[in-house]
């Protein structure tokens, strides 16, 4: 254990800048038990994976029993469920306004639909397909989100 007298910066701050000093060819972070609890801590999470992976090209996973989050950099990406068993998701335009265009969802969004805060958000969404693609048309990242079903 490290004690950091720091105050202006999280635990997670704190963690992601350790790795990033003293592990610099890590490039993929799955961490561990990060939602629940108050929604404040994960905000600031979910911002601590912006500023880091922005900075640093990281890929940070977020998970706890029940579900995954991360940010979407990509222009196009594709995600796999080899298991797949069915499951909800979300993409929450955290950063922005942003416009994508879906395949293997049970509402699949379209390149004209904006997702934004304050207009269109995709919750509640369903994953109805063994591979999800998702292309983004403007250059904010999102966050995916979706459940884990064992």
């Amino acid at each position: 254990m490290q004690k950091i007298e720091d105050q202006d910066t999280t635990d997670f701050d704190k963690s992601l800048k350790f790795i990033v000093e003293s592990a610099s060819e890590v490039k993929n972070i799955v961490a561990l038990n990060c939602f629940g609890g108050r929604l404040d801590h994960t905000m600031a999470i979910l911002n601590s994976c912006y500023v880091f992976e922005s900075l640093n090209d990281l890929k940070i996973q977020l998970m706890n029993e029940s579900c995954l989050a991360r940010a979407i950099y990509d222009k196009e990406v594709s995600i796999k469920f080899p298991n797949f068993k069915g499951s909800n998701c979300g993409i929450l335009p955290l950063f922005g306004p942003v416009n994508l265009e879906t395949n293997g969802l049970q509402w699949n969004l379209s390149p004209s639909q904006t997702v934004q805060f304050s207009g269109l958000i995709s919750t509640s969404n369903r994953v109805i397909s063994s591979e999800v693609s998702i292309k983004n048309s403007s250059n904010i990242p999102y966050v995916w989100t979706h459940e884990i079903k064992y």
